[in-house]
């Protein structure tokens, strides 16, 4: 018989620091793989806390190895409403917590080609704060940059063209994949800082 269906955190940022691994060890087996998450109390388990006193987001993109294997994101925030958020192959049905999840299956923004003809860069999700940034035009800029088209982006208010969450400092993560680049794996990668920060090397990366 098969096992349970294998939940893959694909990249995890919290308050601007990645934390994709703390999370996947935080998966539980039932008939499934589950992740279960107090948002009330989860800042005294991802650990050092990267800004303490601010109210911060977590952003998690996931896939189930079973059924259609749409990748999917979730977007929580510290001491929110839904105090338990919990990941499971069916959470994004359920019309409570909907809000909180978001397909991304044939979702992403792809560049153009460059360096020789054969890197393309594909955006696969953008989230600043509370809010996931899907305008056209700032992916633009986005992909610019991870081709070497343009230099440092400092990520604010000014550059998403929107303020998601007034009066907080918000956190920004980029989720994107490198298609088509000789010896370079087309995993998901993910960069995320703080607003006004630069993104820039050295970022937290995966």
């Amino acid at each position: 018989p098969s096992g349970p269906a294998r939940l893959r955190i694909l990249g995890a940022t919290w308050g601007g620091i990645i934390v994709t691994a703390e999370l996947q060890g935080m998966i539980t087996v039932e008939t499934f793989e589950a992740l279960t998450l107090n948002m009330h109390t989860i800042h005294t388990k991802l650990l050092p806390d990267p800004a303490i006193g601010t109210i911060k987001t977590l952003v998690v993109l996931y896939q189930y190895d079973d059924g259609d294997g749409e990748m999917r994101l979730l977007n929580a925030t510290q001491f929110a409403p839904h105090i338990t958020v919990k990941i499971t192959p069916t959470a994004h049905l359920d019309e409570e917590a909907k809000v909180l999840f978001d397909p991304v299956g044939g979702d992403g923004v792809e560049g153009g080609q460059g360096g020789g003809g054969q890197q393309q860069v594909e955006i696969v999700a953008v989230l600043y704060g509370t809010g996931r940034i899907q305008t056209p035009s700032v992916l633009e800029e986005l992909i610019g940059y991870f081709e070497g088209r343009r230099g440092q982006i400092r990520l604010t208010d000014g550059f998403f063209r929107t303020n998601t969450w007034v009066g907080v400092k918000k956190s920004w993560t980029v989720f994107f994949r490198l298609r088509g680049v000789a010896g370079v794996s087309d995993k998901v990668r993910c960069v995320t800082g703080v607003e006004n920060g630069a993104l820039e090397v050295p970022w937290w990366r995966d």
